[in-house]
């Protein structure tokens, strides 16, 4: 119904995670519906995971609203 894209850029490879596969799971769809629900018609979410080395990162990209740099030091307080 919007018309977005959604980019994969998952690296080769990458190495097993041991982590709460729940969480995880949990996290990325969070994730990804707010990149939905935030994204501009027409508009793309790019998806990437990479092996830093220590670990794997994930990142959910879209150039919706996003969160003001202000707000940025209270993400993950409860309920913010």
């Amino acid at each position: 119904q919007r018309s977005l894209t959604v980019e994969n850029h998952l690296e080769r490879d990458l190495p097993s995670v041991f982590a709460d596969r729940q969480a995880c799971r949990q996290i990325l769809i969070n994730l990804l519906s707010n990149a939905v629900k935030f994204s501009r018609v027409g508009g793309t979410i790019a998806v990437t995971a990479r092996d830093t080395g220590s670990a794997v990162a994930f990142r959910v990209e879209h150039r919706g609203i996003g969160v003001r740099e202000n707000d940025l030091p209270r993400l993950g307080i409860p309920f913010f």
